[in-house]
């Protein structure tokens, strides 16, 4: 029992070294906006996270058909990999993922998890705000690299009514 604490405390640090690395890598530079297959961007996060997804018994759906998405590819890969690091960190056991383009060309991130409690509102954007064992930065830094990208990360409420859910729009420029 206590060397497999060990080993998710491990777990954890490399999974919140591996956001906060990506995070400043990618705060640091400009890219340009680009098209590319949104599917393949979901599958390399996943497969990356998958060793995580394994200890909660949790399940990450595929998306089935080719999705163009156009934006700053990196900003929207951290900015995913931040929303499925709160899922690991959060979700509880046995939970899912899922992300998908909605017809009018936004995408929504949900995962079937605890949820975000009752009554912590937006906050969840603001510094510092976690309900308990994170740094409370991920969703603002989420958020901040969204901006860069002409992309607009709000609360929102996934298809099941269940766990957390987001919202990326394109900006309107």
């Amino acid at each position: 029992v206590f060397a497999l604490r060990i080993e998710r405390i491990k777990k954890k640090a490399s999974l919140n070294q591996l956001n906060s690395e990506i995070g400043k890598a990618v705060l640091a530079a400009d890219a340009t906006a680009e098209s590319f297959d949104l599917r393949e961007l979901w599958r390399e996060l996943t497969d990356a996270y998958q060793v995580f997804f394994d200890d909660f018994n949790a399940h990450i759906e595929d998306m089935d058909e080719v999705t163009i998405f156009f934006c700053e590819r990196a900003k929207l890969k951290t900015i995913l990999s931040i929303l499925l690091g709160n899922s690991i960190e959060h979700g509880g056991q046995g939970f899912s993922v899922n992300l998908r383009q909605l017809e009018d060309g936004s995408l929504m991130y949900w995962d079937t998890g605890t949820g975000i409690p009752e009554g912590v509102g937006d906050q969840i954007f603001s510094h510092f705000t976690s309900s308990g064992t994170g740094s409370g930065t991920g969703l603002i830094i989420a958020r901040l690299l969204g901006a860069r990208a002409n992309l607009n990360i709000t609360r929102a409420q996934g298809p099941d009514h269940s766990g957390a859910a987001f919202s990326i729009e394109k900006k309107r420029l």
